[in-house]
């Protein structure tokens, strides 16, 4: 039973990505050319958010694994395509990781009272 729900951690993972970024994360994040000000500021007063936001996407990205695992198990033979998307959704939890920890970096670094020089 359990085997034929995990495609459907796919779909969670989308869910998750949504809320984390759009939502919760905001397009408005500054950017590599904004000032260390701007940047602290932005941080300090988006706090609780951005770090949220940053745990979601973790779990976003673990999903997406489960997701991948299942679809692998799915089919038949190893085929180049099945190779393909397994490589993809390997580069795209990792960097799924690595933006959730570059974001939660950011948010508690601000929030710990890191430098503004630091944080930019």
């Amino acid at each position: 039973m359990v085997r034929r729900l995990l495609p459907l951690s796919g779909a969670v993972s989308v869910v998750l990505f949504v809320v984390a970024l759009p939502v919760l994360g905001g397009t408005n994040t500054p950017g590599t050319k904004d000032s260390a000000a701007k940047v602290t500021s932005f941080y300090l007063e988006h706090h609780v958010r951005q770090s949220v936001a940053a745990v979601l996407l973790s779990v976003a990205a673990g999903f997406l694994a489960v997701f991948a695992v299942s679809m692998w198990d799915t089919g038949g033979g190893a085929s180049s395509w099945r190779r393909i998307f397994a490589v993809g959704a390997v580069i795209e939890v990792t960097g799924l990781l690595a933006a959730a920890t570059l974001h939660l970096a950011l948010s508690e670094g601000v929030h710990e009272g890191i430098a503004p020089g630091g944080i930019q």
